[in-house]
């Protein structure tokens, strides 16, 4: 039981450390943590699958079911993760498309404004009103 006891404790360190790392660094990097996250997955699926394999060599009825559970719940949460993250980058993409259509689009309307003025052969207004 000590060995069990250890991994699972080392499985709940590791999404301690995916929290705590998202947390902290959500705001300068949208990525952070992800490979955290995909070794604390990784390694709970492992811890699984090893319980499964040693209460199947133990003869323990009803195993399969229970750990058919909570791999299906894990593999809930990492889609959900694996969701929230493509979703928060997503926005933030459409939010720099957004900002450079503007850009765009500023910069046009600046340059068809200085041609229009150069085709009527009038002085271009600069800021302020000014001439």
């Amino acid at each position: 039981m000590a060995p069990l006891s250890v991994a699972l404790l080392i499985v709940a360190l590791l999404f301690c450390w995916a929290f705590v790392e998202t947390l902290l660094n959500i705001a300068t990097r949208p990525d952070a943590g992800d490979a955290v996250v995909r070794i604390a997955f990784i390694s709970a699926s492992f811890l699984l699958s090893i319980i499964l394999v040693g209460g199947a060599a133990q003869g323990i009825n009803g195993l399969f079911m229970v750990v058919a559970i909570q791999m299906t719940a894990l593999l809930a949460s990492y889609v959900a993760v694996l969701a929230e993250r493509r979703s928060a980058l997503a926005a933030m993409t459409l939010h720099e498309a957004d900002a450079r259509l503007t850009a765009h689009r500023l910069a046009t309307g600046a340059a068809h404004s200085s041609l229009l003025s150069r085709i009527s052969s009038r002085p271009e207004t600069r800021p302020g009103g000014r001439r």
